[in-house]
């Protein structure tokens, strides 16, 4: 298939106007549809045999929106009784995937980016508080539509997340974070930065950024750097 052949079926797609803010509840699918928190694969509803992954992934990934709940936790001294008292909120990351897109691979959620989010989020909580910003400033390489980035930005884990991207995965990559920051109004957008760095012109990209007034590139200002399913374009092997 031609280059120009699939580049057109890719902004056919991303085009279209987005309803995932109107979309209702049974229209997402989220990985705790099919995983439980530590990982394990849930059994389906209608079936007494375990729900093969590969088989939950595939569903996943052919779903327009996809979505992960994260669990937070405020406390609060209730001075009669002297004690914490712990509220449990769920926020959701919802997604909006470009399913039709030929040519690149950022417009779906891989199933890495599932697990890692899931294993940041384990990894790290503390007596059933997520450890706050233990991540530090964090910079995501192939952010793709941005699952893993927002996840780690909303359950607190990072103090500042700047998720990078090639040009053509900006822009669905922007709308979802757009999306889940003003619009769900779980996530500051002080606290999460999209941005364009491509890897065979890196320099361009962090001067541009930094013609902005933004540090969000600066060099050796990450604590941490996380990336998953990184490399699949040809224009880059």
């Amino acid at each position: 298939m031609e280059v120009k052949k699939m580049e057109s079926n890719c902004s056919t797609q991303t085009a279209k106007k987005r309803k995932c803010e109107n979309s209702s509840e049974n229209e997402v699918l989220y990985f705790q549809d099919f995983f439980s928190t530590n990982g394990d694969v849930l059994k389906k509803s209608e079936s007494s045999s375990d729900f093969d992954p590969a088989e939950a992934f595939f569903e996943l990934a052919n779903a327009p929106i996809v979505g992960f709940k994260v669990s937070t936790s405020s406390s609060a001294i209730k001075c009669e009784k002297s004690h914490v008292a712990t509220t449990i909120h769920e926020r959701k990351v919802l997604v909006h995937q470009d399913n039709a897109c030929q040519s690149h691979t950022g417009g779906i959620v891989w199933e890495t980016a599932y697990l890692l989010a899931n294993y940041l989020i384990m990894k790290n909580i503390n007596k059933d508080q997520i450890s706050s910003s233990c991540l530090g400033k964090t910079l995501e390489v192939g952010s793709g539509c941005g699952m893993l980035g927002l996840v780690i930005a909303i359950s607190g884990l990072s103090s500042n997340v700047v998720m990078t991207e090639t040009r053509d995965v900006m822009e669905n990559l922007i709308k979802n974070v757009e999306y889940n920051t003003s619009l769900k109004k779980h996530c500051n957008t002080q606290l999460i930065s999209p941005r364009q760095l491509r890897w065979d012109s890196y320099n361009e990209d962090i001067k541009k950024c930094q013609s902005e007034g933004s540090d969000d590139l600066d060099a050796h200002s990450f604590d941490t750097i996380i990336g998953t399913d990184v490399i699949f374009s040809t224009k880059l092997v």
